[in-house]
């Protein structure tokens, strides 16, 4: 709660801290706004880099001879993607187009990444070698966390929220995929009822 004094966001009449939400938030608003140009196109080019790399292993694991590789590379390529989801709504971290994301002068680059990270995380969920159960590895959840606190669009966020609905009893390490539901689900309720935060 002691976040909350020190910003202009008043604590909910419901009592919930919603702190580490709005610290998420801030932290990649900050992140993106301590940014200039140069160091803006050289991160795009860095994500966009990864992306590349990771694409074909991504396309590869799709064959019937690597589909073992499936879960580690779709979670691999969620994990490229969350990042520039995130960082991409405050900076224009994409100075040249990714073929498997969409984007137009009317749809933000942004958007089409979000949409990729919901997609391949409903690709994981549905398949049923996905763990539901507690692994050591740090998978989606935070992925999908940031991405559903830092994006705009409502739709986007309740995807998201529905996923990790669907993906409950899994933890990763220390995030628990009910608790994260919960927290997202109260967060994105607190910015409909008092806007964007």
């Amino acid at each position: 709660m002691a976040y909350y004094s020190q910003t202009r966001y008043p604590l909910p009449e419901d009592g919930n801290d919603y702190s580490a939400a709005v610290m998420t938030k801030n932290w990649y608003r900050t992140a993106g706004a301590g940014l200039d140009k140069w160091s803006s196109a050289d991160l795009g080019q860095r994500l966009l880099r990864w992306r590349a790399a990771l694409a074909p292993l991504l396309k590869q694991s799709r064959t019937a001879k690597f589909a073992h590789t499936f879960i580690p590379a779709t979670v691999l390529y969620i994990q490229a993607l969350a990042l520039d989801a995130a960082v991409g709504n405050y900076v224009d971290v994409s100075p040249a187009p990714d073929p498997l994301t969409k984007g137009s002068d009317l749809i933000p680059h942004s958007y089409g990444v979000a949409e990729k990270v919901i997609s391949l995380c409903w690709d994981l969920v549905a398949r049923e070698d996905f763990a539901r159960g507690f692994v050591m590895d740090i998978g989606v959840i935070p992925f999908l966390w940031t991405t559903i606190i830092t994006v705009p669009w409502e739709g986007v966020k309740r995807d998201g929220i529905r996923i990790l609905r669907e993906m409950v009893p899994r933890v990763e390490s220390v995030w628990d995929a009910g608790i994260v539901a919960d927290a997202a689900e109260a967060f994105v309720n607190l910015e409909k009822r008092m806007g964007p935060i």
